[in-house]
């Protein structure tokens, strides 16, 4: 098991793409992203500012992360998709980037997550995302609906506190 940092073409271009949830809930491309080989992911390297990274479990895409906001002290995960669900993969796959974040010093990390996906939920609050922020309407879905969102705060302890 690894954690890769990936900049690819293909990712630095998709946040804040309308049609990038659908891609992500597209069945056919993530059977296609478990197959991507792991010695690929990592023969590229961060961007600065944005971050994807890929985790592997014997050679084969496990897990990824998007982030953003790496120039900085505080980046936030905008993307987290497990592909190999039920084996305790995001599980291990989060814990091992809160390491590599706690290991380049960060300060804290944040994200957003919609109240009714209580197996995020619970797999942040298991984690220590401790501190949250209920943001009224704040994200729109393709339905054209707004749904509220919680901004959820992971805070580094300083060592030898």
């Amino acid at each position: 098991m690894s954690l890769s940092p990936l900049d690819s073409p293909l990712w630095s271009g998709l946040y804040g793409d309308p049609e990038l949830c659908a891609m992500l809930g597209d069945a056919a491309l993530l059977a296609a992203m478990v197959r991507v080989e792991v010695a690929l992911a990592e023969a590229c390297a961060p961007d600065g500012a944005r971050r994807l990274l890929a985790f592997d479990i014997d050679g084969s895409l496990a897990a990824f992360a998007y982030l953003s906001g790496c120039d900085g002290d505080r980046p936030k995960l905008e993307e987290f998709a497990v592909l190999a669900r039920g084996r305790g993969t995001g599980t291990r796959a989060l814990s091992a980037l809160l390491e590599v974040l706690r290991a380049e010093g960060r300060t804290s990390f944040w994200l957003h997550v919609v109240p009714d996906n209580a197996r995020a939920l619970a797999l942040y609050r298991r984690l220590g995302f401790g501190r949250e922020e209920v943001l009224p309407g704040f994200w729109q879905t393709r339905n054209g609906d707004r749904v509220d969102l919680l901004r959820l705060h992971y805070d580094f302890v300083p060592a030898g506190v």
